[in-house]
């Protein structure tokens, strides 16, 4: 699965800790995704875990991205379709050979 990488994380250091941000190519946040990772922090997750979705949630919306979807269209269809292409890939996860994402992190 080749997906363009229009989407990123970005890494914020803030008062209380660390914050990733999911960011299109103008380094806008997607709301939806700050929502989300706003509740996995309330709910005291880990870092580890709130970065290892803001990835999962920007490779997902680069993908869409490529296949010509939209974001706000995305019905457990498409999301299966990621899935399986996901699971076909020869790269297995967001992550690369040497430990660091290919996203900007």
């Amino acid at each position: 699965m080749a997906a363009m990488s229009i989407y990123k994380v970005l890494r914020k250091a803030e008062q209380f800790g660390i914050r990733f941000r999911v960011c299109d190519s103008k380094e806008a946040g997607v709301g939806s995704c700050d929502q989300f990772r706003a509740d996995l922090s309330l709910r005291d997750c880990s870092v580890y875990t709130q970065r290892a979705h803001a990835l999962g949630l920007a490779h997902f919306f680069s993908w869409l991205r490529a296949s010509g979807g939209d974001p706000d269209q995305a019905t457990r269809q498409v999301i299966g379709s990621y899935i399986t292409e996901f699971a076909r890939g020869a790269k297995q996860g967001v992550v690369g050979a040497r430990g660091r994402s290919s996203g900007a992190i």
